[in-house]
């Protein structure tokens, strides 16, 4: 059981950066900026609330990964403009600066107002975040023939050994699970219109050829 266990925290440790390897090989960002910058926020939260004994090192090592990951693919990203991707869901640069300058605000408030019972707050407000960047996942890229597919798989791969970690190997919250479930449903709806997208992509294709 215990090497089970070291198994699936390896697993979850290294599986974000086994899901972008190929791109960071070849020096071809294609992850939406948005979206890192979300993980990163999600990932600074998590730091400093989750108290589960039997994960704690795991789930540090696990949110220090993502930062720096996301952080140096931001680094890497240098074809996709933020705030040109920011433009396409029709918001205005100095808005999304406010909305960044004041959720950090609110966030530090929140922080030192709830340092007693600071889990009951930021638990819900993570698992919140992380459903809303799967969602946002799947709205960028439901509709692309050419996305990663190799990262949603193993992102996939990574929330489910997630799901069996906290269902069966360790006790958290109901809706923790609850979170990982919908991750692992949003997974699945990118990768079933996958099929979908390719052949209407062929389709223009050949219809440009004619």
């Amino acid at each position: 059981m215990k090497t089970f266990k070291a198994l699936l925290e390896a697993s979850m440790v290294l599986g974000p950066v086994i899901c972008f390897i190929p791109q960071i090989y070849r020096k071809e960002i294609v992850y939406n900026p948005i979206l890192s910058l979300l993980i990163i926020l999600s990932s600074l939260i998590k730091l400093f609330i989750f108290s589960s004994d039997s994960l704690k090192s795991t789930v540090l090592l696990h949110n220090l990964s993502l930062i720096l990951l996301h952080t140096y693919l931001l680094k890497l990203n240098k074809k996709v403009s933020l705030s040109v991707e920011i433009k396409k869901f029709k918001l205005k640069l100095k808005y999304f600066n406010l909305l960044i300058i004041t959720t950090m605000f609110s966030l530090i408030f929140l922080y030192f107002v709830s340092m007693i019972h600071k889990r009951f707050i930021f638990d819900p407000m993570s698992a919140t975040l992380d459903c809303c960047i799967a969602f946002l996942q799947y709205i960028f890229y439901r509709d692309d023939a050419r996305k990663p597919i190799e990262m949603f798989l193993i992102g996939l791969f990574g929330n489910i050994i997630k799901l069996i970690l906290f269902a069966f190997v360790v006790k958290i919250r109901v809706y923790l699970l609850i979170s990982v479930l919908l991750q692992v449903f949003f997974d699945i709806s990118i990768l079933k219109s996958y099929k979908k997208a390719l052949h209407e992509d062929t389709l223009e294709f050949v219809e440009d050829f004619k």
